[in-house]
């Protein structure tokens, strides 16, 4: 059972722009059961939280997530491990955080160990990511700036703060759009 809060106004409007579709937390799981061709669903959510280290606040976005994000990003480590399995069973209150982050919160120490707080909880730094830079010229798209990102354990997230935006990144969005189409021809017709 999860328990979220409703957003209302235009926090609805931003996040029904920036998630049309509704996949949620529980699709990524049908998909992936009912999808044998997907390589990785991975649910993703954002969420609000003000992120602090002692009185200071950290400018940063806060997600959750699974073990899967770190490969389907390919996002690295400079320093310790992303979540885990366990990590989201446990509901455990661990992060990971970008290298922008470690330099505002913890600019001359050690952040593995230490302790952030994103909301009114208080998480245990587990791994920080190595720094992500876009090569400037001509890009078709813009990428978004991973270093002030911050992961926590999907389950966490979703029962322990406001969301923002879910989705789920499939590997193959051809396929997935055929398998969402397959899903809604087998729905009864509204009565």
């Amino acid at each position: 059972q999860v328990n979220r809060r409703s957003l209302t106004g235009d926090l609805a409007l931003e996040a029904q722009r920036q998630s049309p579709q509704g996949v949620t937390y529980g699709d990524a799981h049908a998909i992936a059961t009912l999808y044998t061709g997907a390589e990785r669903v991975v649910p993703v959510c954002r969420v609000f939280g003000e992120v602090r280290r002692g009185s200071s606040t950290v400018p940063a976005k806060v997600f959750g997530t699974t073990p899967g994000y770190r490969p389907a990003t390919r996002l690295r480590l400079d320093v310790g491990r992303f979540l885990d399995d366990e990590d989201i069973e446990r509901r455990a209150s661990v992060c990971v955080i970008g290298a922008a982050v470690k330099r505002a919160a913890f600019p001359t120490e050690d952040p593995i160990g230490q302790t952030l707080k994103i909301g009114d909880l208080e998480f245990l730094v587990i791994a920080v990511m190595e720094e992500r830079s876009v090569q400037t010229g001509r890009t078709m798209f813009a990428l978004p700036d991973m270093n002030e990102d911050i992961y926590l354990p999907i389950t966490v997230a979703m029962e322990s703060f406001q969301i923002y935006v879910e989705q789920a990144i499939p590997v193959d969005f051809a396929s997935f759009l055929k398998l969402f189409t397959k899903l809604f021809e087998k729905l009864p017709p509204d009565e």
